[in-house]
């Protein structure tokens, strides 16, 4: 993300109050995974992404791992923050969300 984008993201969290960002993506079955990120870490997250296991990639909703075919065979990967996706949560106090 470059700077300007950071520096402006920055700006309007602040401006809504957000002191957390969730920051998720869908992982191959369809389960919501993610980090809540500190608005203070969301530059850093942004420039190097959120390390996630394969295992948070490959487990089904009873925390059993799915068939091999469809799961993760690269092991770790970074998921990076989109500002685009950037959304206030009206329901959970100073926290926002963004997709990854």
């Amino acid at each position: 993300m470059p700077a300007a984008t950071r520096t402006s993201l920055d700006r309007t969290m602040g401006r809504d109050g957000v002191q957390h960002v969730r920051c998720q993506f869908i992982d191959l079955i369809g389960i919501a995974r993610g980090r809540l990120v500190p608005r203070s870490a969301v530059a850093q997250a942004s420039r190097r992404g959120l390390a996630f296991g394969a295992f948070g990639t490959t487990l089904d909703i009873d925390d059993i791992p799915s068939d091999p075919a469809i799961g993760s065979h690269s092991g770790d990967f970074w998921a990076i923050p989109d500002p685009a996706s950037y959304a206030p949560l009206s329901w959970v106090p100073a926290t926002a969300h963004m997709f990854c």
